[in-house]
């Protein structure tokens, strides 16, 4: 089940990367994107993490129906083409994570697995976010009993934890 400590964890990253990465305009824009796209984009983040933010606030009053809704919010922003690099996909698949994991809580477990896969299909091939879908994606199909599918979504879950650590481990190789 979803614990409180680490969702209040997670969103401390989001805004703090957020705020450190509106500082950076180099490392935070895509050169290629039009000054409208830029205004979209920014104005779509502002949205979603809004939503995000009161989705921490009733998940701590224990009000998940409304968590549910602020979260769907956010995994229904649209952003800009020319974006997927930046921290307002990160916050979706974060937010779809959460949402599987509170779908489950509520017993809905089939809405779950669709909604964990939707995310898997905008979240890129490596990342932390895909790995924690197929973490949630295992542990949904394990509490429907659905083991080899569980095993499935583990296994990636592994593969793609290790791809990160290697690519971490070069990256500090390279800094030497």
């Amino acid at each position: 089940m979803l614990h409180k400590n680490k969702f209040t964890a997670l969103i401390s990253i989001i805004i703090i990367s957020a705020a450190v990465l509106s500082f950076l305009p180099g490392i935070a824009r895509s050169a290629d994107l039009s000054k409208d796209d830029e205004k979209k984009y920014d104005l779509a983040f502002s949205d979603a993490l809004a939503h995000f933010e009161k989705a921490n606030i009733l998940y701590k009053k224990s009000k998940l129906d409304d968590t549910i809704k602020e979260l769907t919010a956010v995994v229904e922003v649209e952003f800009p083409k020319g974006t997927d690099d930046r921290d307002g996909l990160k916050l979706q698949l974060d937010a779809y994570s959460f949402l599987g994991e509170l779908l489950l809580e509520k017993k809905q477990p089939d809405k779950a697995v669709d909604l964990l896969k939707e995310g898997l299909k905008k979240a890129p091939d490596m990342s932390k976010q895909t790995y924690q879908l197929y973490m949630t994606l295992g542990h949904v199909y394990k509490e429907m009993k659905k083991n080899d599918d569980a095993l499935d979504a583990f296994d990636k879950a592994q593969k793609i934890s290790k791809k990160l650590k290697e690519a971490e481990e070069a990256r500090k190789a390279s800094e030497k």
